[in-house]
């Protein structure tokens, strides 16, 4: 077969279609990019291997199939993507983070300001309530709820609260 450029050129046609259809099937989508060149790759060592005495046929073969680059390729390739998919995935989970983060601390603040403003103005008020002569002071600090002494201190401050 090393002499015989017929069946030599036989072989290499073989090769050739299935690395056609490998490269198709790629492009396609049936198989990823990555198992395409481990293919290519493996294809390129078994027949090194199965050639090793017959150097134009293992010549060809590995023209066809690719040479040495392919198996860094396709590590490359894979690599690659684990990096992108890592960066993604944690950009991603950043926004992801961030907008719940921010949505219920947005939640959070509201509620505290709802709380804060309704207390205020409940004491506000009460206070008016009591300056007015419509409420005593022992109830207005009640339903407060409130100590009386406390009460009276807000009741003689000028300051509002």
């Amino acid at each position: 077969m090393e002499q015989d450029t017929a069946q030599r050129g036989h072989l290499k046609e073989i090769y050739g279609n299935i690395r056609l259809r490998l490269e198709e099937m790629a492009r396609q989508g049936t198989i990823t990019e990555y198992t395409c060149r481990t293919i290519f790759d493996l294809s390129r060592r078994i027949a090194e291997s199965l050639c090793q005495k017959y150097d134009n046929i293992r010549k060809e073969i590995v023209s066809i199939m690719g040479g040495e680059i392919l198996e860094y390729e396709a590590k490359t390739i894979l690599n690659e993507g684990k990096k992108q998919g890592w960066i993604l995935g944690r950009e991603s989970g950043l926004a992801e983070g961030h907008k719940s983060g921010l949505a219920e601390g947005l939640s959070e603040g509201h509620k505290s300001g709802l709380a804060e403003g309704l207390s205020t103005g409940r004491m506000t008020t009460y206070l008016e309530l009591v300056k007015e002569g419509i409420l005593n002071i022992k109830d207005a600090a009640r339903r407060i709820p409130m100590d009386e002494a406390e009460f009276l201190k807000l009741l003689d401050s000028k300051e509002p609260f």
